[in-house]
């Protein structure tokens, strides 16, 4: 009775043995499948937010810069704007720093956009307004810019800052578009002396223009 129990013992024993090598082989054979279903897992929802935001009515402009930073799109489908074919941004190879974060805020019901871009220690804000009255430029530097835009420059020595209009068809309002570029101190979040240009700010707003 002793060496039947020993015996079946000794084959639970093998058995035991022959499962966990089977299992161990099994994970050294495909060291990074748990990776790569990973992997896939992450492309697919890449694949379906990008499907997402190509069935949007947004403008080319706005949806490179979703594609690229795809939480500005999430935060944006509980917040749209109201007039997404006057909504756009500067191509991201216009931007004149090393971006390292990017985020978008919608006031006033959709009718103001306001998208900041950072880098180090220097930011630019992009801001569209929709549907405003049309104001003086009272002590700001005319530019000319693309298309016939005539655009105003001001340099508060710590902020470059540039503000054009563009007419509405049959309609007495503008939308209001203008960007700003700041230098700041890193640490203590301070505005500092500009290392913006004048032609930074024109490049910007041309990027702009050529994206509506």
């Amino acid at each position: 009775m002793k060496k039947r129990v020993y015996g079946f013992i000794v084959i639970l024993l093998l058995f035991i043995t022959a499962l966990i090598v089977g299992c161990s082989s099994k994970t050294e054979n495909n060291p990074n499948e748990s990776v790569g279903n990973e992997v896939d897992n992450n492309e697919n929802s890449k694949t379906n937010i990008n499907a997402n935001i190509d069935h949007t009515d947004l403008t080319p402009s706005v949806k490179a810069l979703f594609k690229k930073y795809p939480y500005l799109f999430k935060a944006y489908k509980e917040n749209p704007v109201r007039d997404p074919e006057s909504f756009v941004v500067p191509t991201l190879s216009d931007i004149p720093i090393e971006i390292k974060e990017v985020k978008v805020d919608n006031m006033y019901m959709g009718d103001v956009i306001e998208v900041m871009y950072y880098g180090d220690d220097q930011s630019i804000k992009v801001i569209v307004s929709g549907r405003s009255e049309v104001t003086p430029k009272i002590g700001k530097e005319e530019i000319k810019l693309d298309k016939g835009i005539t655009g105003y420059f001001s340099d508060k020595n710590d902020e470059i800052f540039i503000n054009w209009e563009i007419p509405i068809p049959n309609d007495e309002y503008v939308m209001r578009y203008s960007v700003g570029l700041v230098t700041w101190d890193f640490e203590t979040v301070e505005k500092k002396e500009n290392k913006f240009t004048k032609e930074d700010a024109i490049k910007i707003a041309n990027s702009l223009i050529n994206n509506l």
